[in-house]
């Protein structure tokens, strides 16, 4: 069984890297109707407004019409409830791609 993940989207403009959107991924339900569910994701304190989930709600995509320009490491903060508590997530976000730090190399077959 895979792992859950997150994956921060990246979009090269003029230039320069920017934080485009969050994806979310697991193999059990992240949104759950009547149990569980996730509210709002941010970067840096600014919204990822645009909101897509699977219909098995395995994957979650917040998504920004305008990316974000980080100047330095910034917080990512996914905000969900389980019904009974509201609770939080941070991870931080360096300013640029991880994949710029070093060669990227293929997948072995």
């Amino acid at each position: 069984m895979a792992a859950p993940r997150s994956t921060v989207l990246w979009a090269l403009t003029a230039g320069q890297w920017s934080a485009a959107g969050l994806l979310l991924e697991s193999p059990e339900p992240l949104i759950r109707p009547g149990r569980m569910a996730i509210h709002a994701a941010t970067l840096g304190g600014a919204a990822l407004t645009v909101v897509r989930s699977f219909r098995t709600g395995s994957r979650a995509l917040w998504l920004r019409r305008e990316p974000i320009t980080l100047a330095a490491a910034a917080a990512l903060v996914v905000t969900a409830d389980n019904l009974t508590a509201a609770f939080q997530r941070r991870a931080r976000v360096e300013p640029r791609p991880r994949f710029l730090h070093g060669p990227i190399k293929g997948a072995e077959a």
